[in-house]
């Protein structure tokens, strides 16, 4: 295995490590993680884009899995919980925020990261709201039901955005400054 392999696995497994920690660090704060802001990140920077799809799958599942069997472990008699249909909106979620960083930040500069926040929280809102409305049982399946669920969702909305201000800051600024201190470390010419 050359340097530069052994120098991706090391990063890929930090941004994984980063992504879980992110999800425990305020637990009990509903929606504040790294989640989104890393497959933003990871649309933004990795020049091989499977890395940008995987990474932050890969922490959302074993993140989930934990919280899942532990913090949540009284809400699911059936035992351990490996999968939950909620699971595919939230993956859905973060394969279209991949595709904004690709696509939304093509350069990354101040203005360009702001936007790319602001539309990564969006985007998770709306597509994990909607499926809550359509597997749940908590709204009817009406759009005045939609519309309630999306009106409930707004704290949730705060939550997020939050987190995805904190953690953007930390990758995104974090990468910036680690580039210009050494510029020899960047993701775009890695295997990333």
């Amino acid at each position: 295995m050359n340097t530069n392999s052994k120098k991706s696995i090391i990063t890929a497994s930090l941004l994984i490590v980063f992504g879980i920690v992110s999800r425990f660090l305020l637990v009990n704060q509903p929606n504040v993680s790294g989640l989104e802001t890393l497959a933003l990140f990871g649309g933004s920077y990795f020049l091989l884009k499977r890395f940008a799809f995987i990474i932050p799958i890969a922490a959302y599942m074993v993140s989930d899995f934990i919280i899942n069997n532990t913090i949540y472990s009284a809400y699911y008699a059936d035992g351990v919980v490996f999968y939950q249909n909620y699971m595919l909106w939230t993956i859905g979620s973060i394969l279209l925020i991949v595709l904004l960083g690709k696509f939304l930040i093509p350069k990354v500069n101040l203005k360009n990261t702001i936007f790319g926040i602001l539309s990564a929280t969006t985007v998770f809102w709306l597509v994990s709201n909607f499926g809550t409305w359509i597997g749940g049982v908590t709204y009817p399946k009406s759009f005045s039901g939609l519309i309630a669920c999306y009106i409930a969702a707004i704290p949730f909305y705060a939550y997020s955005l939050i987190g995805n201000a904190a953690f953007g800051l930390i990758l995104f600024g974090g990468y910036e400054w680690m580039k210009a201190k050494t510029p020899q470390f960047t993701l775009e010419t890695s295997n990333l």
